[in-house]
Order: C-alpha cells, then structure tokens, then sequence
C-alpha cells in the first residue's frame, strides 16, 4: 500500500463508532505501508477539550478517541516512510504481530497531548523501530505484556 498524501481523521471523534482506531490493517501476511503520507488524526482540537485521561479511553463520554493506526496479527511487514501526525489516541497499536517494522516512521503531536503515545505493542514478537523520529505527549514507546524481541 502506497500513501503520498495526506490522510485525515474525521474532527468530531464522534463520528466514527464501535472502534478505536479509524484505519486498520488485520490479519495479514507481507503488508508494506510506505511513500511519503501522513496519517493526520486532527487531534489539536480535542486536545482543547481533554479533560482527566479517563475521557480519553470513553469512561466519561459517550465517544471514544480513536488511533490513527493499528496493525493487528500483522506478519512479515514493514511501514515505511510514513508519519502520523496529531492522533487523538494512541499513534500506533501493534498487537498479535510478528516480524513488523517501521523504518523512516515519523509520529508527531504536541508535548501536552494526552495519551498520544507513539507506538504501543501487546503480544507481539519480533517488532523493530529503526530510524524512526518520535516526539508526542505520552510514551514514545511502550511495550504491553506477552511482547519480545524488541529493537528500538
């Protein structure tokens, strides 16, 4: 899959329902993500309204924040080039995966953005970050239980 443009969340995070990202990539064997496309969430105004962190994971609203992207059992893989600009959420979910990288992967959102971590993983295996520029309001990268073979 090749992006070059940009590609925008939807402002109003309520208008995506019944999930918590708003572009996913599932079950699938030898995906290359890359070109030089952003993954741009709109977060900077829901930022504005952010009120303790359990808003944010929908326990004090109706509407979930979705993240930008998220692999889930995504095997033998690589995301490259790409950026994820402002996600209302998490950046990246990695769950179930085996053998993914991200090279070239840019993430950004301001330093006071709520839980905009950049890359979360669960379960996953084998999971390389290479030359990779990472700058958001929560972790970098954070790393759920049941991971292994890491490379940052």
């Amino acid at each position: 899959v090749q992006v070059d443009g940009t590609i925008q969340a939807p402002a109003d995070p309520g208008v995506i329902k019944g999930t918590e990202q708003w572009v996913k990539f599932l079950y699938m064997d030898h995906l290359t993500l890359s070109g030089k496309g952003v993954f741009d969430g709109q977060g900077a105004n829901v930022y504005k309204q952010a009120a303790p962190a359990a808003a944010w994971s929908g326990k004090k609203s109706n509407s979930k924040v979705f993240m930008n992207l998220c692999f889930n059992f995504v095997n033998n893989s690589i995301v490259r080039d790409i950026t994820s600009k402002d996600s209302k959420n998490f950046h990246v979910m990695v769950f179930g995966c085996n053998n993914i990288t991200f090279d070239g992967f840019t993430i950004t959102a301001p330093g006071d953005s709520p839980n905009t971590d950049g890359i979360h993983m669960g379960k996953s295996t084998d999971v390389k970050i290479l030359n990779t520029n990472i700058g958001t309001g929560d972790d970098c990268v954070s790393i759920g239980d049941g991971s292994k073979q890491i490379t940052v």
